[in-house]
């Protein structure tokens, strides 16, 4: 069994890969990593009656071509594939994401928990485990992103936004708003990083990847259309704040 899967978005390219397509729900983005075709089809299902969003690749490196296209929003995949080596992608993912990593493998032994967590895994799960409790390992591992302080609310009120980041949904005064696959994921971004400064290449990297070379008016741009739709008063945002020559900061409860 190898799984991997990946839950979190970007332009057009991503929308053509996850919205619109029959086996999609509406909640949090999942990439299963997995060439064993009969078990894809019984962890689809379970994921689809979950009204998880998700998509499958045969191996790591498909995985990575497909990374900054999905964008997801928690990762899971099996350790025992070897093209090449679970353990480099977890690196490879960590250098430039927080997205959640959740690793699965046959080779349960206590040496190989603690590789995968050193580098940078969120969870270990040994095979042979249950489908139950693999979605519920997810479910942990989205919560922990959502209220890091104490992994138990899959729900950040901001004053008057609310992100669910397990259903990956945002409401404004209770209304739903849509946001592209990039909007959501900055939006996040700005959620879980609250107060802090926010400087533009670091937010480029987080959203687009460290090898993504659009410019910084791209960054503006997004942030602009992101500001129609969650600010009361997009000319004088409550909740986006500009740091002339730094970045943004993320008024949690407004201004």
């Amino acid at each position: 069994m190898r799984i991997a899967m990946v839950v979190v978005l970007n332009p057009a390219s991503q929308r053509s890969l996850a919205d619109g397509h029959p086996n999609r729900g509406q909640g949090a983005r999942i990439l299963i990593v997995e060439d064993d075709k009969a078990l894809v089809r019984v962890v689809q299902r379970k994921l689809r009656r979950q009204n998880f969003r998700f998509e499958t690749v045969p191996s790591p490196l498909a995985a990575r071509e497909l990374l900054d296209l999905f964008c997801p929003d928690l990762l899971l995949f099996d350790l025992d594939t070897a093209d090449p080596p679970g353990l480099d992608l977890i690196s490879d993912v960590r250098a430039y994401s927080a997205v959640p990593i959740v690793a699965i493998s046959s080779r349960a032994t206590e040496q190989d928990a603690v590789a995968a967590l050193e580098c940078g895994a969120d969870d270990f799960v040994a095979k042979p485990c249950g489908l139950d409790e693999l979605i519920a390992r997810i479910r942990v591992a989205l919560r922990h992103v959502a209220k890091p302080d104490t992994g138990v609310d899959p729900v950040m009120r901001l004053g008057e936004l609310q992100l669910n980041i397990e259903r990956r949904q945002v409401l404004r005064d209770g209304q739903i708003v849509h946001l592209t696959p990039t909007e959501y994921r900055l939006l996040k971004l700005f959620a879980m990083h609250s107060v802090r400064f926010l400087p533009d290449q670091w937010l480029m990297d987080q959203v687009w990847g460290p090898s993504w070379r659009g410019g910084e008016h791209i960054l503006h741009v997004y942030v602009g259309r992101l500001r129609k739709k969650v600010e009361p008063d997009p000319a004088r945002p409550r909740y986006l704040l500009t740091e002339s020559g730094v970045g943004y900061r993320f008024a949690a409860g407004g201004t």
